[in-house]
């Protein structure tokens, strides 16, 4: 392997001509040249086979083995085939999304890796070009989630980036709006509901791990990626087709289903998940976190993000009261079901911090002003203030001051 210079192989954009040569081969029963089967080495098969078998079964296990054949004896096919261990994730990924969005045809905006080009770059020169199934496809991230160690950075890296990576999909293709080449949508939704029940698995297993000698991804694995979860679905790439509130409710359903010491990984996402959640206890977990997730918005400089944050904490507050409105009703009726989900009595013990104006129609002044009260309460600015004033440079501390708290202060 290391003599066919595989890192020149990776970066040369004629590898996806030999990558559909090899699908064509292998799927084709006209193929009678086997020319790119015999050119490269058997071991490549174990990376791009999820993504190029067209037959169920076959799929289904090369996603399913991908990562104990590539990362098993101390990942030693992983450096091999990209360098080093060390610095082999991201071009890893690449390729991953790469094969994804060349052969299962998954929109490049749902992908975490810049790629370019068109979605296949050698499709035309072939008698048949069909796409293999994105949704067994995905099962590679399942598999390196699974069998990933978290003895170093580096595993843990790979850990996060393939959460990412399925939720970006997961949300991407909640709206049934993203592009497909045969226009089906109800491929969209079904790719978006197969990324959905993976993260729930995987969920599933870290939940159960934690409860182990030696637990191979806690939650507090998880909880240093909150910021870049809730970006996933505050500014995801593809925003136009998905509706700010339409956003707030995938994070409120993602909350309810893997995040509270309550959740029980449903296998299918509730579309009407806010009339069933406990949205009280879903604000007093994002109060929780917002410490760690406010700093890190505000350490990046990254004012779109806040906004977004901010206006997810007032939703939240404007779902609560709208539900106990509704509850309030029921108990008029005689009515003895509870719309939110808690027991009654409990909204006055638990209710919403009154520092954030209620409602989602809101002015930019106002929202402008939530953000900097937001900021400023007491529990964050205990966490956020001593980050700022040890960073190495003064940028977040001036942003913080000008843009977030609007004070004209000279930090030279």
């Amino acid at each position: 392997l290391k003599s066919r210079n595989l890192s020149t192989f990776f970066t040369g954009e004629g590898r996806s001509l030999i990558y559909e040569a090899m699908r064509y081969e292998m799927n084709s029963r006209d193929a009678i040249d086997h020319t790119a089967t015999t050119f490269i080495p058997p071991p490549i098969w174990i990376l791009i086979m999820p993504f190029i078998a067209q037959e169920t079964p076959i799929q289904q296990l090369a996603s399913k083995y991908f990562a104990p054949a590539l990362l098993g004896n101390n990942g030693k096919l992983l450096s091999v085939l990209f360098s080093d261990q060390e610095n082999a994730i991201a071009p890893l990924f690449r390729e991953i999304d790469h094969l994804l969005s060349a052969f299962c045809d998954v929109d490049r905006r749902c992908l975490i890796s810049n790629i370019a080009g068109k979605s296949s770059e050698a499709g035309d020169n072939f008698p048949t070009n069909p796409r293999s199934n994105a949704s067994f496809a995905l099962g590679v991230f399942n598999s390196l989630c699974q069998h990933t160690p978290s003895e170093s950075i580096s595993e843990i890296e790979i850990f996060k980036r393939s959460l990412l990576s399925l939720l970006r999909i997961w949300i991407g293709y909640s709206g049934g709006k993203v592009r497909v080449v045969d226009g089906n949508f109800n491929r969209s939704l079904s790719l978006a509901s197969t990324a959905y029940d993976i993260i729930c698995e995987i969920f599933k297993n870290t939940k159960q791990s934690c409860h182990s000698k030696s637990p191979r991804y806690p939650l507090s694995c998880i909880r240093p990626m909150l910021p870049m979860i809730f970006s996933e679905f505050f500014l995801p790439p593809v925003q136009e087709l998905l509706s700010p509130r339409t956003r707030y409710l995938l994070l409120t359903e993602f909350i309810n289903a893997f995040l509270l010491p309550s959740s029980s990984f449903p296998r299918s996402p509730s579309h009407n998940a806010v009339e069933v959640l406990n949205v009280i206890e879903i604000i007093g977990f994002v109060d929780q976190m917002l410490p760690i997730i406010i700093s890190k918005y505000i350490e990046d400089e990254d004012y779109e993000a806040l906004q977004m944050c901010t206006a997810f904490r007032i939703f939240l507050v404007s779902e609560a009261k709208r539900l106990n409105k509704e509850e309030k009703k029921a108990q008029k009726r005689n009515i003895d079901e509870v719309v939110v989900g808690v027991k009654s009595g409990k909204y006055h013990s638990l209710s919403p911090s009154r520092s954030l104006v209620p409602g989602m129609s809101i002015s930019t002044k106002k929202l402008i002003e939530n953000i900097k009260l937001l900021c400023v309460k007491s529990d964050i600015i205990e966490y956020v203030l001593p980050r700022l004033l040890l960073h190495p440079n003064r940028g977040p501390l001036k942003f913080f001051t000008a843009k977030i708290c609007l004070l004209e202060v000279n930090l030279s």
